[in-house]
């Protein structure tokens, strides 16, 4: 695409339009058709973790606020319309969606689940002896959960 530059992370939203983090001062997340080729700047002072829903058309991502929370949002493309779906634990920023439609995240050595639409809250799934990660990124059929472990 010709009048993009300094993409870090993104995710297709659908066959024609990608989201993808570029590296400005501050950070944005921006979305283009792809056949129109017009950049849209949806949000500023975003984090890396850029991810479509399964089966939708929004966009997720981190928005940090002034005091340096880091909140998921989403972007729903058809609507044109961002909204926060929950504040992250600690200082993690990466998260992905499950199979089954639920964000996980980890913080320090524990994954967390959430259904950001139940109103609940993060519960811990497990504690990984792995040491600190980061990336979690499900299988398509929810069978396996890739990490990047810190060393």
């Amino acid at each position: 695409m010709e009048k993009v530059d300094s993409v870090g992370y993104y995710d297709w939203i659908d066959a024609d339009h990608l989201g993808y983090f570029v590296l400005t001062d501050p950070f944005t997340l921006q979305v283009t058709n792809v056949k129109k080729q017009e950049p849209q700047i949806i949000a500023a002072n975003i984090g890396s973790a850029i991810h479509t829903q399964p089966g939708t058309d929004t966009l997720t991502f981190i928005r940090k606020d002034e005091e340096g929370r880091a909140f998921i949002c989403a972007y729903h493309r058809s609507l044109d319309e961002v909204k926060v779906l929950a504040e992250t634990l600690g200082d993690s920023e990466d998260f992905c969606w499950s199979a089954r439609g639920t964000l996980l995240l980890g913080d320090g050595q524990a994954l967390y689940e959430l259904n950001p639409y139940t109103g609940e809250e993060w519960k811990k799934v497990s504690d990984l002896t792995v040491g600190r990660f980061y990336r979690p990124k499900v299988s398509p059929d929810g069978k396996y959960l890739a990490i990047v472990v810190y060393q």
